[in-house]
């Protein structure tokens, strides 16, 4: 099964707010309403204003079968009990905090994930019960 996975901002520029908003609307998640709301309802909004990032997973039938939505966010990360090689290597990706004795660095948070209900995505990690 081939899967592509495309930018929301990239989808509106190709077909406009309202095309993609009735795309949107075919994504279906009944058995978590909030990710289907957030994906119909603030997913455009939020990736226009660069909040988060939507990005949507389609099947070769060209059907929305997931998608998720990536929010950059930043992290402190205390030096209190890191060795000096440690830190030395993190203030390669962010700033040093004299005042809090910490590193700021940029991460991304996986702010949303839905899939549709009989779509089954193969991961590289095997199920835990």
């Amino acid at each position: 099964m081939a899967l592509v996975i495309v930018n929301i901002l990239d989808l509106l520029a190709r077909q406009g707010r309202k095309q993609t908003e009735e795309l949107l609307q075919t994504f279906s998640c009944p058995l978590n309403t909030e990710i289907q709301t957030f994906l119909w309802n603030k997913s455009i909004d939020f990736s226009l204003q660069k909040i988060s990032i939507t990005h949507l997973v389609f099947n070769e039938k060209k059907e929305i079968v997931a998608y998720f939505t990536l929010s950059p966010k930043v992290v402190s990360i205390s030096c209190e009990h890191l060795s000096s090689s440690l830190q030395k290597k993190l203030r390669r990706y962010g700033l040093y905090d004299t005042t809090s004795n910490s590193i700021e660095a940029s991460a991304y948070l996986i702010a949303q994930f839905g899939k549709t209900p009989p779509f089954r995505l193969k991961t590289a990690f095997p199920a835990t019960d």
